[in-house]
């Protein structure tokens, strides 16, 4: 898999990772105040790291599943990091739009404490802009991703393989007919390369969203922001 730099910010990211949104924000992300600038920089740095695992994962899937009636271990261990870096990469995101919401009213985005920081995940930063910025739209973005099927699905996988191994596969017998891939039997999900790879498209499709909108709630806080460094 080859990856590339962004100009002027010196994140490397995958394949797929909206970088074009992320550098056309960072000049508002730059001139935030300290500490939510760092918070900030941080979230949306990991977010393009938890991109690129995930992708690596997806990229050596297919491989995988070509091993796993002789040695399951690296399938268990692609499922595992493909679906954790993958809902990562969303927390990382809200983390991050949470810390845009610290730097424009503390108050509703508290971020003092280690607990408080601790707190913070997709949900209750829908609920807290729902709160503070009804009619913005990183707001109705978050709220759409929350709301999403799939959301939902890749939180209830992650969490299983959190606990536990991602268990049997179901396999058919074919007669006289084309075949059918196995199943993940926990899931009823076929065990195919595209477990990941649409996985994966739709996961993009997200960061690119949540990046916008967060471009445009940064630039309601902070303008159109400042050149860093070197940029």
């Amino acid at each position: 898999m080859e990856v590339t730099e962004i100009p002027g910010i010196g994140v490397v990211v995958a394949p797929g990772f909206p970088a074009a949104s992320l550098a056309s924000m960072w000049p508002s992300v730059y001139a935030l105040p300290e500490p939510d600038r760092m918070s900030v920089i941080l979230a949306l740095v990991a977010a393009a790291n938890r991109h690129r695992s995930c992708a690596a994962d997806s990229e050596q899937f297919p491989a995988a599943l070509v091993e796993l009636a002789t040695d399951p271990w690296p399938y268990e261990s692609s499922l595992f990091s493909f679906f954790t870096a993958g809902l990562s990469a969303l927390e990382c995101l809200a983390f991050g739009i949470h810390a845009l919401g610290h730097a424009a009213d503390p108050k509703t985005f508290p971020m003092e404490t280690e607990a408080q920081r601790r707190a913070v995940n997709i949900k209750l930063t829908s609920a807290r802009l729902t709160t503070a910025r009804p009619d913005d739209g990183v707001t109705h973005v978050v709220q759409e991703l929350v709301a999403d099927e799939a959301y939902s699905d890749w939180l209830i996988i992650r969490n299983h393989l959190s606990h536990r191994t991602a268990g049997g596969r179901t396999l058919t017998v074919v007669i006289g007919g084309p075949p059918i891939p196995d199943k993940w039997t926990m899931f009823d999900v076929p065990l195919v390369p595209e477990l990941t790879t649409e996985r994966l498209a739709w996961l993009e499709g997200w960061l690119e969203a949540l990046l916008s909108s967060a471009h445009l709630f940064a630039q309601s806080i902070v303008g159109a922001g400042k050149t860093p460094p070197g940029g």
